[in-house]
């Protein structure tokens, strides 16, 4: 009878350990699906961008007299932490950050520093640190207010922009938080951040009307690339020396790359889809003085061909591969000079070298920026078009000679479309 009540009293223990006792209700949470950091007058600025669920089940398409799918609103504070604490002053729904797909970092609070916006994401539970990271040189309030066409929350659409580009351009390459916070810690100290540009006129951006229209009179792009030391900001790479750079660092996966008809051609009449690229950095010391060899072997098709070289022909072809092997050498030398006059080490060469030679790396490390500065690059590029497409001859020359003596304008193709 004793080990019967036992038994119960056990049971009866037991029963409120399986209910949820720290539940909260879907309809008493704010989904935050971006965040943005500023810093103005001494103040951190922090803005969130929450999903209006009813606003975007709405299944019907129409836009007319309805609410916006998010809303934008900012709380500021002498820390960041405060500033998001603060957020409870004026929203009836505690912020949930799982669903957070982006932060948007100011230029003025870039400048200032933002590891603690680092540490919060690392250290919260509730926050991600596969967030994608973006810097702009507005305020990143502008950019979530930003409304985006084909895309009902503007924060996805921007993820959704880096992600696409990083397959089909490979220009830019996402960066995440824990991926700043490894690369800010680590041997070169730097990372870099893809730019979000607010293009055009962009007063009304944030509302509905402005998704009404054909054209956009403003759009959010890919612009440029933020180069950070530690956690700060110290300046912008063009937009071509980050096409440079992804060569460099072996982060190219498919691109178009865009060349001319001669070596130095600037004037670019043909294209070619690169499908395959590999990179290869070997870190060098010799007589003291140190240098990365770079091997670069790229394959794709050709895609466009207004020269009047003639790729069907052996001779053709190897004069089209060689000036493409120019062009992107060219690219890489120039964003090699641009992390040079920089002084930050945006290629992870650092890590190279002290992989390489462990022991030697103590008596330069200190001195990194110097040794950066005095680096040698030694590119060796070597592209092979591998299909020439669904034409043979350029059809520019078929204009102007016509095809071995049959009717002008049209062109040899393969049986395969190679």
């Amino acid at each position: 009878m004793r080990r019967l009540l036992l038994t119960l009293l056990l049971l009866t223990l037991t029963v409120p350990l399986a209910g949820c006792w720290d539940k909260t209700e879907l309809n008493e949470l704010a989904i935050t699906a971006a965040t943005g950091l500023d810093y103005k007058d001494g103040r951190w600025l922090v803005s969130f961008q929450v999903v209006i669920p009813q606003s975007i089940s709405n299944q019907s398409g129409s836009n007319s007299g309805a609410q916006a799918p998010v809303m934008v609103f900012s709380t500021e504070g002498e820390s960041i932490r405060g500033a998001v604490q603060r957020s409870s002053f004026e929203m009836p729904r505690a912020l949930f950050f799982a669903h957070n797909r982006i932060l948007i970092i100011g230029e003025e609070a870039a400048r200032r520093g933002f590891g603690q916006m680092i540490d919060i994401y690392l250290r919260n539970p509730d926050s991600r640190e596969t967030v994608s990271v973006y810097v702009t040189e507005r305020t990143a309030r502008e950019v979530l207010e930003h409304l985006i066409p084909l895309e009902k929350i503007p924060g996805a659409a921007i993820r959704n922009l880096i992600k696409n580009e990083e397959i089909n351009g490979s220009n830019f390459q996402e960066t995440r938080i824990y991926q700043m916070a490894m690369k800010m810690t680590g041997e070169s100290k730097a990372v870099v951040v893809p730019e979000i540009y607010i293009s055009g006129d962009n007063r009304q951006a944030d509302s509905l009307d402005s998704l009404k229209r054909t054209t956009a009179g403003s759009k959010l792009k890919l612009n440029r690339v933020g180069i950070f030391k530690k956690d700060k900001f110290v300046g912008w790479m063009k937009r071509t020396d980050a096409y440079g750079l992804s060569w460099i660092t072996d982060s190219v996966k498919k691109t178009t790359f865009f060349f001319g008809c001669a070596k130095g051609d600037e004037n670019y009449q043909a294209s070619l889809l690169i499908t395959d690229s590999k990179t290869r950095r070997v870190p060098r010391i010799q007589d003291g003085k140190l240098s990365v060899d770079i091997k670069v072997e790229a394959k794709g098709t050709l895609m466009e061909n207004n020269c009047t070289i003639d790729p069907s022909r052996l001779e053709g072809l190897a004069e089209l591969e060689e000036i493409a092997e120019e062009e992107i050498t060219k690219r890489m030398k120039e964003a090699f000079r641009t992390g040079q006059e920089m002084k930050v080490d945006v290629f992870g060469f650092a890590a190279l070298f002290h992989k390489a030679f462990p022991k030697p790396w103590r008596a330069f490390k200190d001195g990194w920026e110097q040794q950066l500065a005095a680096m040698e690059m030694n590119p060796a590029v070597e592209v092979q078009i591998e299909r020439l497409g669904m034409s043979t001859k350029p059809f520019k020359k078929l204009l102007q000679t016509g095809n071995d003596g049959s009717q002008p304008g049209r062109a040899e193709t393969n049986e395969d479309g190679g």
